[in-house]
């Protein structure tokens, strides 16, 4: 199995290590986020929790009924919370919404 958003191949073990990090309402920065962790060397996905319609939030779908309009879920591997938390402050700071894990 592969990240649908980077590509990042995922063994089953790393399927089960994965957390999700924070949130962003703002597309923009979802995938600025991503691709800044991405450049650090944290592999890092984006899921949208905003249904097919993207930003407007419609929820046709059950797997999305739980998601606020406009957010998207950066989930990394546990391994790399601390420092993919550390390098969202440092660049995008209250632009996104760290989860209490």
């Amino acid at each position: 199995m592969s990240c649908p958003v980077c590509g990042w191949e995922l063994t089953d073990e790393e399927k089960a290590k994965w957390l999700v990090l924070g949130t962003i309402q703002n597309p923009p920065f979802a995938n600025l986020a991503r691709e800044v962790l991405k450049s650090q060397g944290i592999p890092a996905m984006v899921i949208s929790r905003s249904g097919f319609f993207g930003n407007i939030g419609l929820s046709f779908n059950p797997i999305f009924a739980g998601g606020k309009p406009g957010t998207f879920e950066i989930l990394v591997p546990r391994d790399y919370a601390d420092e993919a938390r550390d390098t969202l402050d440092m660049t995008i700071g209250d632009k996104w919404q760290p989860e209490e894990n």
